[in-house]
């Protein structure tokens, strides 16, 4: 018999060869982004979504340490395999510490899309430590069978990719629909005249509660005349600063972000 010259890559080692691609990709799209953001007037307002400085400088960083990846992935050495470790490990602390108000953030979308990305890190970095065998030594392709470490990394990591899409593109549209089907139901015609409407509102319970809130004055606010102070009715900052939008009250506004959104809406209304 003789030897391959090639040996066959095992599947999750092309999985992160082909990640591995899509992190350079991303990284040179976010720095070309970057470069056209500062020549618009939103350069402010994304500043308060993440640092430009900071996520250019970790994506030239990223770049580079994607291509000694795949350089490792072809060279197969320990320093390589060791390399690898290191980078996601910064990877996976980088992504908590830049997400971190998204992932304690009220937003369940937000929550549960945080961390399952950093599920799927995580996930990576366990199924390299756990093939060292591939960077350690030359094998033959029957020496890397679909074993127990591949089966594991290829069920989680189509799960939580699943989980994310399905997060990303239905959940946050299910809750909206599910709160309004319920406002409708929990009020009926009621929700059609305020003053019985509010009333109601405010027997609710938890997020539902501002939700409908925020909703009568949505339907009603052209019929009936509101206040900023009706805003103070609200328990979550989140449908508070929402409420403030609405009046362009955007001194009251705490989110930074919405803050900023709130101000420009203003200058457009006032043009």
């Amino acid at each position: 018999m003789f030897k391959n010259k090639h040996p066959e890559i095992p599947k999750g080692i092309q999985w992160i060869k082909t990640i591995s691609y899509l992190g350079i990709f991303s990284a040179i799209f976010m720095l070309g982004f970057l470069g056209i953001l500062q020549a618009t007037p939103l350069s402010g307002f994304f500043a308060d979504l993440f640092n430009p400085i900071l996520t250019s400088i970790f994506a030239v960083i990223s770049i580079v340490a994607w291509i000694f990846v795949i350089v490792g992935i072809k060279k197969r050495t320990i320093f390589f395999w060791k390399f690898t470790l290191i980078w996601l490990i910064v990877y996976l602390v980088y992504a908590l510490i830049s997400n971190i108000r998204l992932i304690f953030s009220s937003n369940i979308t937000n929550l549960f899309g945080q961390v399952i990305w950093l599920g799927i890190v995580i996930i990576f970095l366990w199924y390299i430590y756990k093939r060292k065998d591939y960077y350690s030594m030359n094998k033959l392709p029957t020496e890397f069978p679909v074993d127990k470490t591949e089966k594991i990394f290829k069920i989680i990591l189509i799960t939580l990719i699943v989980l994310l899409f399905a997060i990303s593109m239905f959940l946050p549209k299910g809750i909206e629909l599910y709160n309004l089907s319920k406002y409708v139901r929990v009020l009926g015609e009621d929700r059609f005249n305020p003053e019985v409407a509010i009333s109601i509102c405010e027997e609710q319970e938890g997020t539902f509660r501002d939700f409908c809130l925020i909703q009568t004055l949505s339907i009603n606010a052209k019929k009936y005349e509101f206040t900023p102070e009706y805003c103070e009715k609200m328990a979550y900052e989140n449908y508070y600063d929402r409420c403030q939008l609405m009046f362009y009250n955007c001194e009251k506004i705490g989110n930074e972000q919405t803050k900023k959104v709130c101000d420009q809406l203003k200058q457009l209304a006032s043009q």
